[in-house]
């Protein structure tokens, strides 16, 4: 559960921080104006989750924060071709090992057409492991999530993407 919110115009996925920062009232102004913002997300005083929000197209990327803010997960969500809302089209995990080094990666694309393909790398490994597989998306509901309400982060910020 978010217990403070602050916001900027983007996430920058290099120093972990906004570009710059917006007061809640200007923030406010972007989402209702369907213009770019992004949101930083906290629980018990340390940043869990940034969110960068696009409306036109809408693509929400999401960057699940460790202890040290790096972005240990990330969804990035884009149109629900189905209708409105949402599709998770890609999950990203990273294991770190210092302050910047990735030792490993899983990263998922999943798409609406029920193509699932998943790719694992390893530090200092020269191949990438590849799995693709069919699955129904009828029966995936939790790749579906409707476009956030300002304020409203919880659910598409959260870590398990199982039913809500």
């Amino acid at each position: 559960m978010t217990d403070a919110i602050s916001y900027g115009n983007l996430w920058n996925r290099s120093t972990h921080s906004f570009g710059e920062s917006l007061t809640e009232d200007e923030a406010r102004r972007r989402h209702e104006a369907r213009e770019r913002y992004a949101a930083l997300l906290e629980d018990d005083g340390r940043p869990v989750a940034a969110l960068d929000l696009n409306f036109r197209p809408p693509v929400v990327d999401v960057f699940l924060l460790d202890e040290e803010r790096r972005p240990a997960g990330q969804y990035k969500f884009v149109a629900d071709p189905a209708g409105d809302g949402l599709w998770l089209e890609q999950t990203r995990r990273r294991q770190f090992e210092g302050p910047r080094t990735v030792i490993a990666q899983e990263v998922t694309w999943t798409r609406p057409n029920g193509l699932l393909r998943t790719e694992v790398r390893g530090q200092g490994q020269p191949t990438v492991d590849v799995v693709e597989a069919r699955f129904d998306p009828a029966e995936h509901p939790e790749l579906r999530e409707p476009m956030p309400e300002f304020g409203d982060y919880d659910s598409i910020a959260r870590w398990e993407r199982g039913e809500k």
